[in-house]
């Protein structure tokens, strides 16, 4: 029965210069040594840790019971958060050996695997994302993952239209004046799971009040699949059908790792434009044009700019929140740094 045990671990990627690197996150499945879930950030964070988690345990379907993760004894691995998460969904954890921190035999032998390739570079520079997306897309990918890659599943569309207060032909609701400002980053490729657990509840319960305002703005890390996807949501937008297309492009997610340009293929988004009843002409000429290149590549620039690392991402009124967050998370939030706004109505 396969995703029964799972792996994960943290290692340094030497970056450019002298004391400088990167931290990638790999969550290994052991028996097929496949590659379930992958970030890439600049810092150990049992937050980015806790919602890479989430993301691929609800890629994969993950049910209570189902599961076991392994991992050491590093302080992002026994981070109460962590084990909060898990036991929210019902997953078994083990760790190594006590008082050693660093003993994980199944992480450790993948991540070798990984550097001693003949063309593992020594340092990674601008090129960071592409090389370790091609690196570790070839570790531990069997024959049968690649079959899968190629049996691309039907598209479906969102059932939800646009939420109250929605901008015309805009990527936000809620007005711009609001005293609570949410901007999302966001990754097509990456971080459903607040989009299809939270978003909708958060949504209904915000939307309609005035006073909260829920921008979404693309983090692109995957590369040419998210980048497709964010174009196709500024090309949706043109024709007042962002949010439609937004949730539409998280229920078609790639459920094998790497097959984001195929999922998200140009010829797939028009498909799924047709599915949602826009004008298909002129759709497929804005995506087919290339007219949101730059925007898209603006936006990457952006995240950078700003710190984003994983997603999603939040900022509420101006201070970063690196987590999934539920609609009772936000609500706390909200009072915190708003407390003069009433949301009990």
């Amino acid at each position: 029965t396969p995703n029964q045990l799972w792996s994960w671990d943290i290692t340094k990627l030497r970056g450019p210069a002298t004391w400088t690197s990167s931290c990638l996150y790999v969550i290994l499945a052991v028996f097929s040594r496949a590659v379930v879930g992958w970030l890439i950030a600049e810092r150990e964070d049992a937050t980015l840790a806790e919602a890479l988690i989430a993301e691929t345990c609800a890629k994969e379907g993950i049910v209570p019971e189902q599961l076991t993760i392994h991992a050491d004894r590093g302080s992002a691995m026994t981070a109460k958060a962590v084990a909060a998460l898990l036991s929210d969904l019902g997953v078994a954890k083990t760790h190594s050996r006590p008082h050693v921190s660093n003993d994980n035999p199944f992480s450790e032998a993948q991540f070798k695997t990984l550097k001693y390739r003949p063309s593992y570079p020594d340092r990674f520079g601008s090129l960071l994302l592409l090389l370790i997306i091609s690196s570790v897309a070839s570790v531990g990918r069997n024959a049968s993952e690649q079959r899968n890659a190629r049996n691309l599943a039907s598209l479906v569309v969102s059932e939800h239209g646009a939420p109250p207060n929605a901008e015309p032909n805009g990527r936000a609701w809620g007005p711009a004046d609001a005293l609570i400002q949410v901007i999302e980053y966001a990754d097509y490729e990456s971080c459903g799971y607040f989009a299809r657990t939270y978003e909708a509840e958060v949504t209904e319960a915000f939307a309609a009040t005035g006073k909260v305002r829920f921008e979404i703005r693309n983090a692109p890390f995957h590369g040419e699949g998210s980048r497709n996807a964010a174009a196709a949501a500024y090309c949706a937008a043109e024709q007042n059908a962002f949010w439609p297309m937004h949730d539409s492009l998280f229920l078609n997610q790639p459920a094998v790792e790497g097959t984001g340009p195929q999922v998200f293929s140009i010829a797939r988004l028009n498909e799924l434009a047709a599915k949602l009843s826009l004008d298909t002409a002129a759709f497929e000429q804005c995506l087919g044009s290339g007219k949101y290149v730059a925007q898209v590549e603006a936006d990457y620039a952006e995240t950078e700019r700003v710190g984003v690392t994983g997603t999603p991402t939040f900022f509420i009124n101006g201070q970063a929140y690196p987590a999934i967050l539920s609609t009772d998370e936000l609500r706390q939030i909200f009072r915190q740094v708003a407390p003069e706004v009433d949301l009990s109505s």
